[in-house]
């Protein structure tokens, strides 16, 4: 029966969005009725395990309305899918797309570090901090990164760092001074 109702879900809602997408092109509707018609049409496949549907919902979808949350659903199913490279290069082109989120960086180094890619994910986390020095939970991956790598030169390093932006530099140059640091 549970099956039933999903496919019946599906279908009704491949419907809806076949409709969104035809109606965009020809009226103007707006966006986010494509978005949302794609993202539950992909999850309604994602929860059947079709990735290659849910797949080739979000690309039909993004070819009419780009959005961050159907480029991260896209970027997501190949991952899923174990196209690993591909989810790196959809991740780059989103970011690409949307320069003010580093969302899609983020994704990146989470996907270098499922795949044990190390030294990728440092090289990523780099490129966050130098847009974006103050968030500190890729500074933290990066620390814990550094640290799995061995490379603890460079860890004591962003260890400090982080530890004069928390407490500042007055109080830093401080304990640098009783060597506290």
């Amino acid at each position: 029966m549970k099956n039933a109702t999903l496919s019946t879900m599906i279908f009704v809602t491949l419907i809806l969005f076949s409709i969104a997408v035809t109606g965009c092109a020809t009226t103007g509707h707006k966006v986010s009725e494509i978005e949302n018609a794609a993202l539950e049409l992909g999850q309604a496949y994602i929860d059947r395990n079709d990735f290659e549907s849910a797949l080739s919902t979000y690309e039909k979808a993004l070819s009419v309305a780009p959005t961050r949350k159907i480029l991260y659903n896209r970027m997501l199913c190949l991952f899923y899918m174990q196209r690993y490279e591909e989810a790196d290069l959809a991740a780059i082109e989103a970011q690409k797309l949307f320069p003010e989120s580093l969302f899609f960086s983020a994704a990146r180094v989470e996907f270098f570090i499922s795949q044990q890619k190390n030294d990728n994910a440092i090289e990523v986390c780099q490129q966050i901090l130098q847009l974006n020095p103050y968030s500190e939970e890729i500074a933290l991956k990066l620390l814990a990164l550094l640290q799995d790598s061995d490379r603890i030169d460079e860890a004591k390093e962003l260890a400090r760092t982080m530890l004069i932006r928390q407490i500042g530099v007055s109080k830093a140059s401080e304990l640098l001074l009783k060597k506290q640091i």
